[in-house]
């Protein structure tokens, strides 16, 4: 039996994620970036992820490289990032 989920409105159905052009280690994220997978390459051992001046990223750090993390939007000018990071 076929699950109708989607029909009956219970939950919304996957939404693909679409991956953006890959960028350089030194990049800024913009809402424009909502909902898409963003590659970034980078010859180091990792990128840190942390905001700009007057933006707090909850959990941010050195993510190695292949490893994925996500930003969510907690409040105006906060952010928790959720994966692995040291």
């Amino acid at each position: 039996m076929a699950l109708d989920w989607w029909q009956r409105g219970t939950l919304q159905p996957p939404q693909l994620l679409l991956e953006t052009a890959v960028r350089s280690g030194n990049t800024t994220l913009a809402l424009d970036d909502a909902g898409r997978v963003v590659p970034v390459a980078t010859s180091s051992s990792g990128i840190t992820v942390a905001g700009a001046s007057g933006v707090t990223v909850r959990n941010g750090g050195l993510v190695a490289p292949f490893q994925e993390v996500s930003l969510r939007k907690r409040a105006a000018n906060e952010w928790v990032l959720a994966g692995s990071t040291t």
